[in-house]
């Protein structure tokens, strides 16, 4: 018999913590008791532990994108050029549109984030705070890969007829409405088949760009 001890994640230990003092709150609201006895005063949550921050090294962030640029699916080329060049998250990829790509001054806006969970599906919200509704200032080469990538779009829509689902969206499903952002997932795994690189992530590619 093998025994092995694992510690809970600091965010599972917080939860109930955090449901107690609102428990406490409320009925000392109420005045069901006198004091809450949960309240800051009388819980610690402790210091969460470090966690270590994946990203690429420049030599394998070059080694990824020469992987990227031989990719023959354009949507992946694409996305990946993004991802890699301005450090957006994945639901900020998600919710772009072709609206917020200003092709004449080189700049990229991000206003949205595109999400999924299994109750509500894809859906649409604002970035994750106020800081992150911006506009940046993107490279020629990734103009020049959106504007190669736009043609293909809308060549693809044509194709697919009344059967497209008619969207802004930059990416999109098959036959057209908001991507799935797990979507991105699955092309990264398909990159990094048969790749000497370390595990990463998609998120990995942000850490990336601001290292």
């Amino acid at each position: 018999i093998e025994k092995t001890t694992k510690l809970y994640a600091a965010a599972t230990i917080e939860k109930p913590k955090r449901a107690t003092q609102c428990i406490f709150a409320m009925a000392k609201r109420q005045r069901l008791v006198e004091y809450n006895c949960a309240s800051a005063e009388y819980i610690s949550f402790g210091r969460r532990p470090k966690r270590s921050i994946k990203f690429l090294d420049d030599k394998q962030a070059k080694l990824f994108l020469s992987i990227v640029m031989n990719c023959d699916d354009i949507r992946i080329r694409t996305a990946f050029n993004i991802f890699i060049f301005t450090g957006l998250r994945r639901g900020e990829v998600a919710g772009l549109e072709w609206g917020d790509i200003d092709f004449e001054n080189g700049t990229i806006t991000v206003s949205r984030t595109s999400n999924h969970s299994s109750k509500q599906g894809i859906y649409t919200k604002e970035p994750k705070t106020e800081n992150s509704i911006r506009t940046m200032a993107i490279s020629n080469m990734l103009i020049e890969q959106l504007r190669e990538y736009r043609v293909w779009y809308l060549r693809n829509a044509e194709n697919w007829g009344d059967k497209w689902i008619e969207t802004d969206r930059i990416f999109t499903g098959e036959r057209g409405g908001p991507i799935d952002p797990n979507r991105f997932d699955a092309w990264l795994k398909r990159l990094k088949r048969n790749v000497d690189l370390p595990p990463f992530t998609v998120h990995s590619l942000r850490h990336t760009n601001i290292t």
